[in-house]
């Protein structure tokens, strides 16, 4: 079973009522990352928030969803092609012998013609729709969280603990990229540690741990 959540995820808004500072460099490197590691998601109401940028670092993070949709919709056509074409064999098979792998073929390729053209379809589009706040687990979405005192808007991945299961410990790793301009020149990788002297925000008061468990 699949636990998804459907959360609010209007950034500006949350930002002018409630006083929440938006995380821009953490979203900006996971825009960026997600374009060396197609297979991060990221839900596409949280990407909403960057359709009409109004700063320099905006137009580099709505850059960055424009090129990662654009990989993703030649991908798609490809696999569009792929399939029209192995519909297109099957058929002329069918017509010469009716064989079990040509039916199969065209039942296949029909069902991933149409799978494929619904999500290329909503890929291109610009309409808002109720799914798009709908996040599922290893998704990424805003969470607001308190740090040096303030409340921060910043991405992270949805988890969910089915009823029923053991508790479990996440350990954070934090992601360090070397730049020069758009280009990432180096990327390292470093797990959360303990023991931190700066605390600032810290719930309890000095609070300082490498994991963290779910309950």
């Amino acid at each position: 079973m699949c636990y998804s959540a459907q959360v609010v995820q209007m950034a500006r808004k949350l930002s002018r009522q409630l006083g929440i500072r938006i995380d821009y460099d953490e979203v900006e490197r996971l825009f960026f990352r997600r374009l060396e590691d197609p297979g991060t998601n990221i839900s596409r109401g949280f990407e909403a928030n960057f359709d009409e940028p109004a700063t320099d670092q905006e137009r580099r993070i709505k850059g960055a969803i424009d090129e990662h949709r654009s990989r993703v919709a030649s991908k798609m056509e490809k696999d569009l092609f792929t399939q029209k074409t192995r519909l297109v064999n099957a058929e002329r098979s069918l017509k010469e012998k009716e064989t079990k792998k040509a039916r199969e073929d065209v039942r296949i390729a029909t069902t991933k013609i149409e799978t494929l053209s619904t999500k290329l379809s909503r890929l291109r589009s610009s309409e808002p729709n109720e799914e798009d706040d709908r996040i599922f687990p290893f998704v990424y979405a805003g969470v607001i969280i308190k740090q040096g005192g303030q409340n921060l808007l910043t991405p992270m991945r949805y988890h969910c603990r089915p009823a029923g299961k053991p508790a479990f410990t996440l350990r954070g790793d934090v992601v360090f990229q070397w730049r020069r301009g758009a280009a990432v020149l180096q990327t390292a990788t470093v797990p959360t540690t303990a023991g931190h002297k700066s605390l600032a925000g810290a719930d309890p008061h000095g609070y300082s741990a490498a994991t963290c468990t779910l309950t």
